[in-house]
């Protein structure tokens, strides 16, 4: 599977309309360079050493830079310009342009083309209902926008978040892709800090999506937004490595999974790929997954038997367990025409026309590998939040078990049925208990959130699960119930048959706040509001 250096010269060819990957004035052996980007390499290479080498030795010895350096795992990867590649007795590999998204390679199928996408136009910016996902807030029926509904029955998504307390909280997702739309709403409290994100495509800390003229914009937002969908508390950690066009080098996806493995990352998301085996990326993979990372792959869109790596290497490398290679079905469970297929691919998710986040406020239908992968990736993020001691277990067991077998592969996935395999608590291991609080109206602003005349009582919710909150008096009561955003996402009238008004819902771990109105401003009088659950410091805002 290693390949000798003219082979590897013939590699260039492997991806339909090979680009450049961005524009201006400088350029390496004709390559141009993304502004501020620093000269890449033309070839890596990967090196065994052993616990005491040093990096001056082995760049002595071998050549070349070190890109990354990892002798507790037992390799380094180093890079070498055209020239000193040439002549160098390694075994490398061409570096530039050696990967990119599934939707531009060599097989033709094309989320962006083909009739399957809408990427452009004919959506809302994001809005109404889907303020759940925007704000991340979730209830135990979340709401499901009307496009997907019939892809998230399929997966069996509504009855696995009515079992999940934690919907993903506390666990980091890792998007290496396109970047993404750094401001959309659907983002806005679910991003990792911005000292943690990276664009190795501009050199900088930014990894906003590029130039809305690449074929591939809008890829790696798309990929965060369903990541999100599955698991609306997880935490994305953005990092760019493929330009507009969907095409990136070698050596800044192999900082990408080292820099996530720093920064805390559970899960990589990787919607990207290549036809050929490449020893650095291996080495690389495996030193992330023994750390205890779980890698999501997209198998591609040939077509064919020919899956991209590394969701190809998923049976070759000693973590096989936490690489999982994806591919595409339909609504009916058969293959996608366009889906990579064969022995080394591992599970299938339904791939074809799910709506997500796209920039600019936006919304779109998206198809391919690429777009099944992110449903696992949020499927594990929901596992782990859920699974005390996660580090410790096997999760690709429990996603075998819960697979519903499809014909090929080891089978589809059943986000729901994956929690047979492990057991958490029905209820939350916490105490319940009920907090009180008496007011009063004066002259009351009437059925508004906003109202300076209605009081609002914060509390907070330490463990995930079913909170009822009552507002109760002898006056016609209005309830609202307001996130950490100050968004409203639940209300209450007493419905004309009482004075009292209910909200009772899933809530997961958090601030909220409660608004006592009445139905007609005006009133006068005195109320009590009270908060049962898992909660604390019920106080008067």
């Amino acid at each position: 599977m290693h390949h000798t250096v003219s082979k590897l010269l013939k590699y260039v060819g492997l991806v339909i309309g090979l680009g450049l990957l961005a524009s201006c004035s400088n350029s390496l052996n004709g390559r141009e360079l993304a502004p501020n980007k620093e000269v890449a390499p033309y070839y890596v290479a990967s090196v065994k050493i052993d616990g005491s080498s040093t990096q001056a030795e082995v760049e002595q010895r071998y050549g070349g830079s070190t890109i990354s350096f990892n002798p507790k795992a037992g390799f380094a990867v180093l890079g070498f310009s055209k020239e000193e590649g040439e002549l160098s007795t390694l075994a490398t590999t061409v570096n530039q342009n050696a990967y990119s998204n599934p939707e531009v390679g060599s097989s033709g199928i094309s989320a962006w083309s083909s009739g399957f996408s809408a990427w452009a136009g004919g959506f809302s910016a994001w809005a109404g209902g889907w303020s759940a996902w925007a704000s991340g807030e979730t209830s135990s029926t979340p709401p499901l926008p009307q496009e997907n509904a019939s892809i998230f029955n399929q997966i069996k998504l509504a009855q696995a978040h009515e079992l999940s307390h934690n919907y993903g909280q506390g666990i980091k997702v890792a998007v290496i892709d396109t970047g993404i739309d750094l401001n959309h709403p659907m983002f806005q409290g679910r991003l990792a800090p911005s000292t943690e994100w990276k664009d190795y495509v501009d050199n900088d800390s930014y990894p906003q999506e590029g130039s809305s003229s690449g074929k591939a914009y809008g890829h790696g937002t798309a990929a965060a937004g369903i990541v999100l969908q599955v698991a609306p508390l997880a935490t994305i950690l953005p990092i760019r490595v493929l330009g507009p066009d969907g095409q990136g080098d070698l050596d800044d996806l192999l900082l990408a999974i080292d820099w996530a493995v720093q920064k805390g990352a559970d899960v990589i998301n990787l919607s990207l790929g290549s036809v050929d085996y490449i020893d650095p990326l291996f080495y690389t993979v495996d030193a992330a997954m023994s750390s205890g990372v779980y890698i999501v792959a997209a198998a591609g869109n040939t077509g064919n038997t020919t899956l991209l790596h590394p969701a190809a290497g998923a049976q070759i490398i000693a973590n096989e367990g936490k690489l999982m290679s994806i591919g595409s079905v339909t609504s009916t469970d058969s293959k996608s025409s366009f889906s990579s297929y064969g022995s080394d691919l591992e599970y299938v998710a339904p791939g074809e026309k799910i709506l997500t986040a796209y920039p600019n406020n936006q919304v779109a239908k998206v198809t391919g590998t690429s777009f099944a992968t992110p449903l696992y990736s949020g499927t594990l993020a929901l596992y782990m939040s859920d699974i005390g001691n996660f580090s410790s277990r096997n999760l690709d067991s429990y996603l075998a078990g819960g697979s519903d077998y499809v014909g090929f592969s080891d089978g589809r996935l059943n986000v729901a049925k994956g929690y047979n395999y492990f057991s958490i608590s029905s209820s939350p291991s916490s105490s319940s208990k009920t907090l009180s609080l008496q007011g009063k109206w004066t002259s009351s602003g009437g059925r508004s959130s906003s109202a300076s005349s209605n009081p609002k009582y914060s509390f907070s919710v330490d463990q995930s699960g079913t909170v009822s909150i009552d507002l109760s008096s002898s006056i016609d009561t209005y309830l609202y119930l307001l996130n950490s955003s100050g968004q409203v996402i639940a209300t209450d009238d007493d419905g004309g048959s009482g004075y009292n008004s209910r909200i009772q819902m899933s809530l997961s771990k958090g601030s909220y706040t409660v608004v006592a109105a009445t139905y007609s401003s005006g009133q006068s009088g005195s109320f009590t509001v009270s908060v049962n659950g898992t909660v604390s410091n019920l106080t008067a805002k």
